[in-house]
């Protein structure tokens, strides 16, 4: 219809997205598609799309979220704290043995989620820890994510007064009822081996990446490959392989002959310092409960 309005009105220089939008907007008719006779393949697809689309309703209202205050009024998370986090939630949370294969949607956070201790973790579940025959992680764009737990955090209340941890926790807890509450996962001194120095690793691995981090989009470790981690720029394209560990290690090869596995010491001995200074500061702003919680942190 374009092309017969230009050949009745050659004066009329006219675009085609203007013209398709004063014809559906002024004449109040719109361009649909059939309702008979369609086409097989499509409706196949559209199909599979809603089954899809069902099942992950159901699984986002079955399976609980969790997320984990630091007890050690630790401000911030390091690779350490996102590294423990996967090692919590690999081993509790009743993820099943059966699961071998583990995908990952993070964000390019350089200090948690996109470097190399965390990459180093992951080769380590595959092939010293064998949790997993392959792991595949996923960098979305920015602003294009869409991923259930940001609506998760977008829910709660930013402006709510929070003094102390347990302040949090409750906030948390609290902010969402349907399908099911938030659990929160205290991490204290009871539990504190979930943090351990995995930079340590190290001493398996080469110290240095030998792969550029920040332009990888997806990052997979497979069995099937032991001295090598994949990765990519793009989200289909072809797959660039990269050594990360030492033939030589003699260690690596004693620990898969005796079937065990390293784990690195603690990172935390306890409650994490904070100075004189923070805790005068923090005195001036903060409720009675909560002077006295930050005055029983230790602090230099």
């Amino acid at each position: 219809m374009w092309e017969m309005f230009k050949n009745m009105h050659p004066g009329n220089k006219v675009s085609y997205e203007i013209h398709r939008t004063i014809f559906t907007t002024d004449f109040n008719i719109a361009f649909g598609y059939p309702r008979t006779d369609t086409c097989s393949t499509c409706d196949e697809y559209l199909a599979k799309i809603k089954s899809l689309e069902h099942e992950k309703q159901n699984a986002s209202n079955e399976n609980p979220v969790y997320t984990s205050p630091n007890k050690k009024q630790k401000i911030g998370r390091t690779k350490e704290d996102i590294t423990a986090e996967i090692k919590q939630l690999t081993t509790l949370h009743d993820l099943h043995l059966y699961i071998r294969k583990l995908d990952l949607f993070c964000d390019s956070c350089g200090g948690q989620n996109k470097n190399y201790t965390f990459f180093r973790y992951l080769h380590n579940l595959v092939h010293q820890q064998k949790r997993f025959d392959s792991v595949r992680v996923t960098f979305p764009i920015r602003g294009h994510s869409y991923m259930e737990n940001d609506k998760n955090m977008g829910i709660i209340n930013q402006k709510a007064r929070v003094e102390t941890v347990k302040e949090l926790c409750d906030l948390v807890q609290s902010t969402r009822k349907k399908p099911s509450s938030f659990v929160v996962e205290h991490l204290s001194e009871d539990n504190q081996h979930i943090f351990q120095k995995w930079t340590d690793l190290n001493k398996f691995y080469k110290k240095k990446a030998s792969f550029p981090i920040q332009s990888i989009r997806q990052f997979e470790v497979s069995k099937e490959h032991p001295r090598l981690i994949k990765y990519r720029d793009t989200y289909n394209g072809t797959w660039t392989s990269a050594v990360v560990m030492d033939r030589k290690s003699m260690v690596l090869k004693n620990l898969e002959t005796n079937n065990q596995f390293f784990l690195p010491e603690i990172s935390y001995k306890g409650p994490i310092p904070i100075s004189a200074a923070n805790l005068q500061s923090l005195k001036k702003f903060c409720g009675k409960e909560a002077q006295d919680y930050f005055t029983s942190l230790v602090h230099n």
